[in-house]
């Protein structure tokens, strides 16, 4: 995935953007790892 630098322009929307996906991205990372969790715990 590009940089900002590498775009060249970053607005607030395209911020925005990112945040988000990122945001979610690290959700469902994290629910994965709690559903193994509790998986393994049983």
């Amino acid at each position: 995935m590009p940089t900002p630098q590498e775009i060249g322009f970053f607005n607030d929307e395209n911020q925005n953007i990112f945040r988000l996906f990122f945001i979610k991205r690290k959700m469902i990372s994290l629910n994965l790892r709690y559903k193994y969790n509790t998986t393994l715990d049983t």
